[in-house]
């Protein structure tokens, strides 16, 4: 098929648009099952250059995003209906960088991402001036955040205070519904660990014993091998005397 039509996929998903050979070639748009959509340019089947997503819940999200061999790369901007715009960036198909957003109220929050989730310092300034700073990591907001606040005094002098504060700047990632069966499984492993730990320690205590049992049996035996030969020693030194006393007797005997 060459030309404009429809390609409907067996999973629900659909392409409209340009084909050569009946592979996606120009423009085009494909419609996942659940709604969401893509409008770009593909060539040969492969996304290629600039393309607008757009979600299938009818909220108006839209985010426009460039393509390189199929794969989100370099900036993108999330344009949202109640006029906030996030510029980002994809590095082989993934968020990664510096992120800023722009509310309509003229608030920005600034950020950085990490292979698609949010890590590090997050700065929430608002119009009047305050700033509020948080940390997140890996998409999961950690510790409080510390407020900024700049007050007028007059037209020549301002002052700023500083405060602890619990404040929320971006949406907080939810651990996923396996992350406490992972928790879970990560004890279990650590008190395996521990337990060859102690059987570690109790066949060490074991070959301890054993080496200063064979210590001492090394030493024992040239004392012992020592004292055998100092015996038999004093046997011989010994025994012409029991000799000639016995001779002795013996002849006190026949003069009687």
């Amino acid at each position: 098929m060459s030309g404009q039509g429809s390609l409907t996929f067996s999973n629900g998903d659909v392409h409209a648009g340009a084909f050569v050979d009946g592979v996606p070639h120009g423009k085009g748009e494909f419609t996942y099952a659940g709604g969401q959509k893509v409008v770009g340019t593909w060539e040969s089947g492969v996304r290629q250059g600039m393309a607008v997503f757009l979600s299938g819940d009818n909220s108006g999200v839209r985010e426009e995003v460039t393509f390189v061999d199929g794969r989100p790369s370099g900036p993108a901007r999330l344009i949202k209906p109640d006029g906030s715009v996030e510029e980002r960036t994809y590095v082989e198909g993934k968020k990664q960088g510096p992120a800023t957003m722009r509310l309509m109220n003229g608030d920005v929050v600034e950020y950085s991402y990490l292979e698609d989730v949010i890590d590090g310092k997050a700065v929430y300034s608002l119009a009047g001036g305050t700033k509020e700073i948080s940390t997140y990591v890996r998409g999961i907001k950690h510790g409080p955040c510390e407020e900024i606040r700049y007050k007028k005094m007059s037209p020549a002098h301002s002052y700023n205070t500083r405060r602890s504060c619990r404040c929320s700047l971006l949406p907080v990632a939810v651990p996923p519904p396996y992350f406490f069966l992972l928790l879970l499984l990560q004890l279990l492993m650590l008190l395996l660990l521990l337990l060859q730990l102690l059987l570690l320690s109790q066949v060490m205590l074991l070959l301890l014993v054993q080496l200063v049992q064979l210590l001492l049996l090394l030493l024992l035996q040239p004392l012992l091998l020592l004292l055998l030969v100092g015996a038999f020693a004093l046997l011989l030194l010994l025994l012409p005397l029991l000799l000639l006393l016995l001779l002795s007797c013996c002849c006190c005997c026949c003069f009687r």
